[in-house]
């Protein structure tokens, strides 16, 4: 079983985007993925008042841990922390897949990572991961 890691935007998301996160979070399970996606842990985070810097560390172990790396971009603003994850798994030589709406073309990650899925809606998101891993 591949384990992966989903990196999004939280910090100023809409819940609407946030509800995205965690229909992709579902749709990569369905894939027999172990996948890790911190947005799950956001309450945690909250009730036990952990830093900014123990949330790093604690993604970057599970970026360490993981086979494949998802960046899941939904708009044009970029995140400190998305970004700080991207130069993370550079620097580890990590693999890369970009989830990006068709929408958003002025991106830091569209310029460092090759590996690309356009998509319009979450539902052609699905659409095009189950064609690229095989899913039926």
């Amino acid at each position: 079983m591949k384990k992966t890691f989903l990196s999004y935007k939280y910090s100023n998301e809409d819940k609407e985007n946030l509800d995205k996160v965690i229909k992709v979070c579902s749709i990569l399970k369905s894939f027999d993925f172990k996948n890790y996606c911190s947005i799950f842990d956001e309450e945690k985070f909250r009730l036990e008042k952990w830093t900014g810097k123990q949330i790093m560390q604690k993604v970057f172990e599970k970026i360490d841990d993981s086979d494949i790396i998802f960046f899941l971009i939904l708009s044009e603003v970029e995140s400190p922390g998305t970004i700080l994850e991207l130069g993370y798994c550079l620097a580890k030589k990590k693999k890369l897949l970009l989830l990006i709406k068709n929408n958003v073309n002025n991106n830091i990650f569209r310029r460092q990572i090759d590996e690309v899925i356009n998509f319009e809606n979450i539902d052609d998101l699905n659409s095009k991961l189950k064609s690229k891993y095989n899913m039926i």
